[in-house]
């Protein structure tokens, strides 16, 4: 179904890439509430693991078109390829290795399985050469029926003395095939029965056996017998402000973001916003080193930024490169010639609340007359310190209490503010933190964290629903009822 959905909105594919019409087609069939409903965890971790899979073949290809991915999937198909977590993390030494028995020579190996030990296949059925030398021009005997037998023998002993721990032999019993002889008349008769365990299973057609195959890997579970779709986590979790901060707003959205791990598409706004902070970071290192560079030089390393992110995502465009340039100059002629080195800049942080640890990482530190500043730069939609809304809303920032609390746990830093720093319209919103608002910091991180380790992901649908990237596949959206 995927490839015929692939294949009919193949028109779109020299604009958008596979992994997006993906996402189109999770979204237009619904397999996400459908999976869901039906507590099919396997399924729908790979079904995500897929798409990650897809984008991540996609930025490393040069050219990789919805033809290529198309052709990709034939292959995948062909060779029955999985794409589940455990087969892209196994470690080489945990695979299954099919080779033949030339090939296993000098390896070894804790389990080995030799199969097709039947007569006419191993050893094969000699056939004599149609034409060969004169005995008195060779060097050594002509081939014959039982030479090729022993040389046969003498292959397998490679194939069987590869195996380290156990080693499983498999041939057939029906009318008309016969086991190999080096079952028969070599193993059975002269290997100690206490050293073999002899396993008949009685035969299926090709049909059967893959109609249970099937049946076993997509039946539906029955009402009792449902998987548990919001698993449970031991031990401590390492946790981000985004992550807390996604939780906070909906723990559904959390899993689907964290835990199901759903890539969201190309959003450019971000794409923008994440373009414009790399060049504010280079920019104030330089501002750090001594030197203040033009705006010529802002905008230049914007634009070999944006070219990179626009190469990697292919979802940008001029116009977008045309804001950026234009907001940064704003900011730039803003600063009216007065740029403050900065004490620090993208500083990672990591610390502990209760079993938990926190990390993150803060755009700006600035050094002040009494302490330092924490500025995070905002390249979304402004807000005013003259608005009460506004106001209230920095006192309330989690992302801001987290950093008050970074920079008392990390850097025993004298914090005297925390500004908001909206990019767009230079716009500065400053608040503070009190003792008894880290406290209640450090108490709402562990009331989230045990939530999330009891597997409690119920949905939060309303207003924010408009704004979540998985509103077209949550079965809770407002927006979908």
């Amino acid at each position: 179904f995927l490839k015929r959905f692939l294949e009919s909105h193949f028109s779109l594919g020299a604009r958008e890439t596979a992994s997006h019409l993906l996402l189109r087609w999770i979204e237009q069939t619904e397999a996400v509430p459908f999976l869901m409903e039906e507590n099919r965890k396997k399924e729908l971790f790979e079904l995500a693991q897929f798409l990650r899979n897809l984008q991540d073949w996609e930025r490393t290809q040069k050219a990789a078109t919805l033809l290529d991915v198309i052709n990709l999937l034939e292959v995948m198909e062909k060779e029955s390829f999985s794409s589940s977590d455990e087969d892209m993390t196994s470690s080489e030494a945990n695979r299954v290795r099919i080779l033949t028995v030339h090939a296993s020579k000098g390896l070894e190996f804790d389990y080995v399985f030799i199969s097709s030990l039947v007569g006419r296949r191993f050893p094969q059925s000699y056939r004599a050469s149609t034409w060969m030398l004169p005995e008195e021009a060779r060097k050594e005997r002509a081939p014959n029926k039982q030479s090729h037998i022993e040389e046969e023998r003498r292959l397998l002993y490679v194939a069987i003395t590869r195996a380290k721990e156990k080693l499983f032999l498999t041939s057939i019993e029906k009318k008309g095939t016969k086991p190999s002889l080096f079952i028969t008349e070599d193993i059975e008769k002269n290997v100690s029965l206490q050293l073999i365990d002899k396993i008949k299973v009685e035969g299926q057609s090709p049909g059967a056996l893959l109609l249970n195959m099937s049946r076993a890997a997509f039946s539906r579970e029955s009402k009792n017998q449902k998987p548990i779709l919001f698993s449970k986590k031991d031990g401590p979790l390492s946790l981000s402000f985004s992550q807390l901060d996604k939780f906070e707003k909906c723990p559904l959205a959390y899993w689907f973001a964290f835990e199901l791990k759903i890539p969201s598409p190309p959003n450019a706004s971000l794409l923008i916003g994440s373009a414009i902070h790399e060049a504010l970071e280079v920019f104030y290192q330089k501002v750090k080193a001594g030197h203040i560079p033009a705006e010529e030089d802002l905008l230049k390393t914007f634009e070999s930024i944006f070219q990179r992110i626009q190469s990697e995502s292919g979802s940008l465009g001029a116009h977008d490169l045309d804001l950026g340039k234009t907001k940064l100059s704003d900011f730039y002629r803003a600063q009216n010639g007065i740029f403050v080195p900065p004490l620090a800049l993208e500083k990672d942080f990591s610390f502990s609340v209760g079993e938990h640890s926190i990390k993150g990482k803060i755009d700006r530190v600035d050094q002040e007359e009494n302490g330092v500043r924490i500025i995070d730069y905002k390249t979304g939609k402004s807000k005013s310190p003259s608005n009460p809304a506004d106001v209230k809303f920095a006192e309330e920032s989690l992302q801001f209490s987290i950093y008050a609390l970074a920079a008392k746990e990390c850097f025993d830093w004298n914090l005297n503010s925390l500004s908001f720093y909206y990019v767009y319209d230079n716009q500065v919103l400053t608040t503070t933190r009190s003792e008894d608002q880290l406290l209640a910091t450090k108490e709402k991180i562990l009331e989230y964290a045990s939530q999330i380790q009891s597997g409690s992901f119920e949905a939060k649908p309303g207003f924010i629903c408009q704004w979540c990237e998985f509103q077209k596949i949550c079965p809770s959206s407002k927006l979908n009822s």
